[in-house]
């Protein structure tokens, strides 16, 4: 059969077949990405997933994996799904140049989700996928004329809340700015704010908040601060002691998230809302209090009784 019966060039031979016609989704396996993943996918969008692994079948395992996680896996769902190998960063996202070609042409719009994110680590850890990576990415939606989506944090801006006006990242917000994770998206920010500026693409910046388990299914992102702080609490059958100005910020659930950004793109791609525009995806509630929080728990009962 030679190489025309491998996986990547069944992918490429798909692609081919779909000019103009996908949405390209990164960060697909995560716990926003995976939830933005299902929304298109039950919207009946055809998405074509970049995916990081060491082969095209390892890539496919993956994704799966990351909807079984979701619990919002659909067998029926094969025909919509592609899965491109690559990851941020290099060249043409690890591709080459013929992959790469052939999927800007097959390119509607673009959701980009993936992220590097250790908050213990500096910007010289987060440069290479989250400014690098968002580069080859702005690269890509400029030559398939595709509309993006650029998902970001609510931390590029760490003084303001949630009500705060949403306005353009500078170069004091970055120098400003709390972690290297922030920093590294605040410079994603100014490069995707720049290329809309001078119309090499239509693009938008969704900043999230707190995201929460997904109302649908009770999936929840097991490694996030609220995740291990409820299973320490649940351990140590104690409250940490807080204060009243110690509190915590009201979080969206994550499949209300993913629809949000679906809205968005589908804003985008139908023309509507200001390229370089900046939204904010996170709860209108007042932060709450953490003696709030230990009231809950305990009328919970079993494990934080």
């Amino acid at each position: 059969a030679g190489s025309t019966g491998t996986p990547a060039a069944r992918l490429l031979r798909a692609l081919v077949g779909a000019q103009g016609h996908r949405v390209l989704l990164t960060g697909a396996t995560g716990f926003v990405g995976r939830a933005v993943l299902a929304e298109l996918l039950e919207r009946e969008v055809p998405v074509t997933c970049l995916v990081r692994a060491s082969s095209e079948a390892e890539a496919a395992a993956r994704l799966q994996h990351a909807l079984l996680l979701a619990r919002r896996w659909r067998p029926e769902w094969h025909g919509l799904l592609l899965v491109a190998r690559g990851a941020l960063g290099p060249e043409d996202l690890g591709m080459g140049g013929v992959a790469w070609g052939t999927l800007a042409r097959s390119t509607a719009a673009i959701i980009h989700c993936a992220a590097a994110v250790d908050l213990k680590k500096g910007y010289a850890h987060h440069r290479r996928a989250n400014v690098l990576g968002t580069r080859e990415v702005l690269r890509l939606a400029a030559a398939a004329r595709a509309p993006l989506v650029f998902v970001s944090t609510t931390d590029v801006l760490p003084h303001t809340t949630a009500a705060a006006p949403e306005v353009a990242c500078t170069p004091a917000d970055v120098s400003a700015a709390d972690s290297g994770y922030a920093a590294s998206k605040a410079v994603g920010e100014c490069l995707v704010a720049a290329a809309a500026r001078r119309g090499d693409v239509t693009a938008l910046i969704a900043r999230l908040g707190m995201v929460a388990a997904c109302a649908r299914t009770g999936s929840g992102n097991e490694t996030d601060f609220v995740s291990r702080l409820l299973v320490g609490v649940a351990a140590a059958r104690a409250f940490p002691q807080t204060e009243a100005r110690h509190t915590m910020v009201q979080s969206v659930p994550v499949d209300v998230t993913a629809a949000a950004l679906c809205d968005l793109y589908e804003t985008l791609r139908g023309g509507g809302g200001a390229s370089g525009a900046v939204v904010h995806v996170v709860s209108g509630a007042p932060p709450q209090p953490m003696a709030a929080l230990r009231e809950v728990l305990l009328a919970f009962g079993p494990p934080f009784d």
